[in-house]
């Protein structure tokens, strides 16, 4: 019995240190094709000599028809970049990495171009990212394919489908980015009118997030529960619910500016719609300007689609005030960057500025274009189920109204009321669901936490093993790492800053802004010569490990001399360098090392110079770092356990 246990335990220890070797392989695979790391340069450097024709690809090879359709997709060139992908894909490449991104780039320009995306394509994409655990992860590349096939009930079903399938399947979500991918597949429930399961899944995942240990990844996944979870009670016309959930989304902390605008835009536009339905237009002005605020920390890509719900959102307030000549300056703003924006900005804004044009026109008395732009919305509306009905009919009988044609009111009003009973049977129907759900969960709570003690146990004594036998990898492959980093605190070293340095002169590329933190253990001898070297060595392992984990993908942490280390940033969230500063305090503090020698604090302190410019070449870096010293030995100067920022003198 004892041995039948024991081949159990082998087998099951073997599966999974395959499986992590396959992992590593497959992200491996990915990092060393020049078709992920051009494509990840690009959307670094918006540079697009990055797709200039490669020296190692033979000319009309997949990959030369592929680099130059990407050239021609960002330059928004569409159907040529569409032309020159499809070649590519004639061409049968086995390249699994070069399959999977022309499936997503022709997927991308038919959507461009047709308004649709292929939901075939999205499938592929779906069901073979998996082997590869950073695209597995990158939320924003499987939100990009799903977001081309959500046009049409149809379609999001689909979405749907293949989404709680992956979600279910997958074996290299991180924990964060599931609960993610499932705040998705309650948009797309919610975009089909299934709103209980929708708000279901909700709060699911507010309850969820809760285990996350980042607080600010945390924090994020619950604004944008608490926001979607306010647009339900939004469509139910239940404006002071909604707001109070968007209050509830908007005062939910985030430090970085970028990643709270990011997350908290959506709460900000319709918290103003939501007071605009209840009539309170000063107020829903004030809070147009605050969301005109956070604007300038957007991406790019959603910049144009938030101001267009802002100026629709003004151009209404002002065509209720009667204020009509403002309004259609609003209006005009929306049609221009809707104009520039084709496809390329928040789901069906479009209509809701027409309708808004529709409220305008009536308002203006011109009852004919007010008619003839309402029927095309219902067109597209019926044609695509969009879930524009109540508003359409509303409007309808506004119009009819004022020109007192009574038998299309009526008919407009037949229309709504269908509407209304056809919403308020999907909700019952729903509601009933949801009440079963919840029963069933309770249900299941009780089993699981007996199953799961049970799996735990089984887990943490694989783990115990596993350990071991990953230490002893890890320590073997560091060896290997050509010598760039520090074998104490896992960080680069000197050699490794040489590489950088050597790199920029090679490279020949164009500026980039760069920034530079100097930061050196305050009285670190004294703590050595009181504490002893092991005590010490333990501090610079400490701090190396809190500087690591306070940096963004792309900065890098190299230990330029015995207790002083030196940080690059390139990532553009790091660059304010005050910010990084702050996080690496306060994870300092929390770790609270004792150093009672210490003359400025009774634990282990940090002081630290910063500086950014752009850099072209070695000597721009090098110069970078001098400034960075100079402001360091001014931290020191002024008391240290402090931070200075770079003052050019000169």
């Amino acid at each position: 019995m004892k041995k039948r246990y024991l081949i159990y335990f082998t087998i099951i220890l073997t599966f999974i240190i395959l499986l992590i070797f396959y992992k590593k392989s497959n992200n491996k695979e990915l990092e060393s094709s020049i078709i992920y790391n051009k494509i990840l340069n690009y959307s670094i450097t918006k540079n697009l000599e990055e797709f200039s024709i490669n020296k190692n690809f033979q000319e009309n090879s997949a990959e030369d028809y592929f680099f130059r359709g990407l050239k021609s997709y960002y330059n928004n060139d569409f159907l040529q970049a569409k032309e020159l992908l499809r070649h590519a894909e004639l061409k049968n490449s086995k390249d699994s990495i070069l399959k999977l991104y022309l499936n997503f780039f022709i997927n991308n320009c038919i959507y461009k171009l047709n308004g649709n995306g292929d939901p075939q394509r999205v499938r592929f994409i779906i069901e073979n990212i998996d082997k590869y655990p950073i695209l597995a992860n990158d939320v924003n590349f499987i939100w990009e394919n799903f977001s081309t096939i959500l046009s049409t009930k149809k379609d999001r079903n689909t979405a749907i489908y293949l989404l709680e399938k992956y979600i279910k399947n997958s074996i290299n979500i991180l924990p964060a980015n599931r609960l993610k991918l499932k705040g998705y597949v309650a948009i797309f429930k919610m975009m089909n009118k299934n709103y209980a399961e929708s708000i279901y899944l909700f709060y699911e995942i507010i309850s969820e997030a809760e285990s996350i240990k980042d607080i600010n990844l945390k924090n994020s996944i619950r604004i944008k529960a608490y926001e979607y979870i306010g647009n339900m009670h939004f469509i139910l016309h239940d404006y002071e619910t909604a707001i109070e959930k968007y209050n509830l989304a908007i005062d939910i902390p985030i430090e970085n500016q970028y990643e709270n605008a990011s997350s908290k835009y959506g709460a900000y536009t319709n918290r103003t719609a939501s007071y605009i339905q209840l009539k309170k237009y000063s107020t829903a002005r004030e809070y147009s300007k605050k969301t005109l605020e956070i604007i300038p920390f957007l991406p790019d890509k959603i910049v144009d689609g938030v101001k267009i719900f802002v100026y629709n959102n003004l151009a209404r307030i002002e065509i209720y005030q009667d204020h009509l000549k403002k309004a259609k300056q609003y209006l005009e703003q929306c049609e221009e960057l809707l104009y520039q924006n084709k496809n390329n900005g928040i789901l069906n804004n479009d209509i809701f500025v027409e309708l808004s044009y529709c409220e305008l026109y009536i308002a203006e008395k011109n009852y004919l274009q007010a008619e003839k732009l309402l029927e095309n919305i219902l067109i597209e509306n019926n044609t695509n189920q969009l879930g524009f009905e109540n508003e359409i009919y509303s409007l309808q009988m506004e119009l009819y109204g004022k020109t007192k044609e009574f038998d299309k009111y009526s008919i407009a009003h037949e229309k709504l009321i269908h509407v209304n009973r056809e919403f308020d049977f999907q909700i019952k129907k729903d509601y009933l669901k949801f009440i079963e759900k919840s029963f069933i969960a309770d249900q299941l709570k009780e089993q699981e936490k007996i199953s799961s003690l049970k799996i735990r146990i089984l887990i943490y004594s694989i783990l115990i093993i596993i350990t071991f036998i990953l230490f002893q990898i890890t320590r073997i492959s560091r060896l290997k790492k050509n010598n760039f980093i520090d074998q104490l605190t896992n960080s680069y070293n000197r050699k490794y800053l040489n590489k950088i340095l050597e790199n920029l002169d090679k490279k020949n590329s164009k500026s980039i802004e760069l920034g530079v933190l100097m930061l050196d253990i305050d009285y670190f001898k004294k703590y050595n010569d009181n504490y002893g070297h092991i005590q010490g060595d333990y501090v610079i392992k400490s701090v190396a490990n809190i500087l690591n984990s306070s940096i963004e993908r792309g900065d890098c942490v190299i230990r330029y001399g015995g207790e002083e280390f030196l940080i690059i940033l390139k990532n553009k969230n790091s660059l304010n360098l005050k910010n990084t500063y702050m996080k690496i305090f306060r994870k300092l503090e929390e770790k609270n090392i004792t150093h009672e020698f210490s003359l400025v604090s009774n634990h282990i302190t940090l002081s630290v110079g910063g500086t950014k410019n752009t850099v072209k070449n070695s000597n721009d870096l090098s110069k970078l770092i001098n400034d960075a010293d100079s402001a360091l030995y001014q931290s020191k100067n002024e008391g240290r356990n402090r931070f200075s920022l770079f003052k050019n003198h000169s």
